[in-house]
């Protein structure tokens, strides 16, 4: 049985954490737009759908791009 280093656990940690703080920045958005706009979104047209399916995909990009730069980095020093 392999030994899971602390450091692969805090990495882990982290990412877990990222996608947590991705998710609560997203719902208070959707909340601030309920609560303070107070408007019921437009309905979908193709070119909103075409927008929110590029955003969504560039979250996606980021969150595993910062989840490998999370885990397979090997210095731990910033670079300066």
């Amino acid at each position: 049985m392999k030994k899971i280093s602390l450091n692969k656990i805090f990495r882990i940690l982290m990412i877990i954490l990222s996608i947590l703080v991705l998710f609560i920045i997203s719902n208070l958005a959707l909340m601030y737009y309920v609560l303070v706009i107070q408007d019921a979104p437009p309905p979908p047209t193709e070119s909103n759908i075409k927008e929110m399916k590029e955003l969504l995909v560039f979250w996606i990009v980021l969150v595993v791009e910062n989840s490998f730069l999370i885990l397979f980095t090997k210095n731990k020093e910033f670079v300066e």
